[in-house]
């Protein structure tokens, strides 16, 4: 079995290319990128984390993270990432982030605390 695990620096592309290119058997990663087979939720969710943030902030907090590019992206990549048919596997650190995890995925992968 050949085994590839994910990025760890900011640009994830790299990575993508080389575990496609490597015909992994199975790809295992700590970033948020579409199609690893397992995703180690070391973050939790970052959607559900920035609702609890918004529900605690004033209203120019909201709005800062409402135009904050970086959040959008980390959740439009959380949303393709959940999303994927490959995706078979969620490795959480707390029962409730496997809960949120469950719960942000359209078909539940299987989440293990």
């Amino acid at each position: 079995m050949r085994a590839a695990c994910g990025a760890t620096s900011r640009s994830r592309a790299p990575a993508k290319q080389a575990w496609e290119a490597g015909n992994f058997d199975l790809v295992q990663s700590h970033e948020r990128i579409p199609g690893c087979d397992l995703y180690r939720a070391g973050d939790g969710v970052h959607a559900e984390w920035l609702d609890i943030r918004r529900a605690e902030a004033a209203s120019f907090e909201r709005l800062g993270i409402a135009l904050n590019l970086y959040h959008r992206y980390v959740c439009a990549a959380e949303r393709r990432m959940f999303a994927h048919p490959r995706l078979r596997a969620v490795i959480c650190n707390s029962a409730w982030c496997a809960r949120k995890s469950s719960a942000a995925s359209a078909s539940p992968p299987a989440c293990c605390t």
